[in-house]
């Protein structure tokens, strides 16, 4: 029971950081995309 908390902590914190990773990476693409237009 203990290991499968485990788990499924470290699951919940892999998924929410590559959640916070792809709008890290679409924040980037629309900052470059925003000082290319000026």
């Amino acid at each position: 029971m203990q290991n499968i908390g485990k788990f499924y902590r470290i699951a919940l914190l892999f998924n929410a950081n590559k959640v916070y990773d792809r709008q890290v990476v679409e924040g980037v693409g629309q900052y470059l995309q925003a000082s290319q237009c000026t």
